[in-house]
Order: structure tokens, then C-alpha cells, then sequence
């Protein structure tokens, strides 16, 4: 429950004006507690993994950061960057020239 700690603490501060909600948000991160420990014991750990599977999920994240991923990430940091300048010469400095 430790992971809820974050949760719970401003939880002790409205406890005093809604105590039923504080209480029914503490059953349930309890509930969520209990079944994700049972969970836990039937999921399968990273030594259980065969090779090949590992592989597999290895190229798979490979092509989609490739193909996916980092097309994206540059077209959105070029074009951000090009709205920064265009946004600074509307508003700010003019257009380009000679000093």
C-alpha cells in the first residue's frame, strides 16, 4: 500500500469534511492492494521469459521506436522550434535583415 501514500496523505485533510469519500477511496486502494498482490504470484517473472519471446518483443520495440517514434518526435521538435522563431519575429523582433 505504499504506492498510495501519495494518494492518502492530502485524503487525511479532507477527512474532516468529507469522511464517507475518505473512507470509501481507502477501500477501495486496499481492494486494488489485495487482487494486484494476487496477481503478482501467477504473472510471469523476467527469468521465466524464454529467449526467444524476448527477441521477439526486442525487435518489435526496435521498428516501432525506428519507424514510429523518432519520425515523430522530430517533425514536432522542428516544428516547434520553427514556431518559437516565427512567434518571436511576429511579436518580438521583426522580421529578419539588417540590424
Amino acid at each position: 500500500m505504499s504506492h498510495f501514500l501519495a494518494i492518502l496523505s492530502p485524503l487525511r485533510i479532507l477527512n474532516y469534511t468529507y469522511p464517507n469519500v475518505v473512507r470509501m477511496v481507502q477501500q477501495q486502494c486496499r481492494a486494488y492492494d489485495v487482487n494486484h498482490n494476487n496477481r503478482m504470484s501467477t504473472m510471469s517473472t523476467p527469468e521465466q521469459v524464454d529467449e526467444k519471446e524476448r527477441a521477439k518483443y526486442e525487435w518489435r520495440s526496435f521498428l516501432f521506436i525506428t519507424i514510429f517514434l523518432f519520425p515523430i518526435l522530430a517533425v514536432a521538435i522542428v516544428g516547434g522550434y520553427g514556431f518559437i522563431v516565427w512567434a518571436m519575429q511576429v511579436f518580438f523582433l521583426g522580421p529578419p535583415g539588417h540590424g
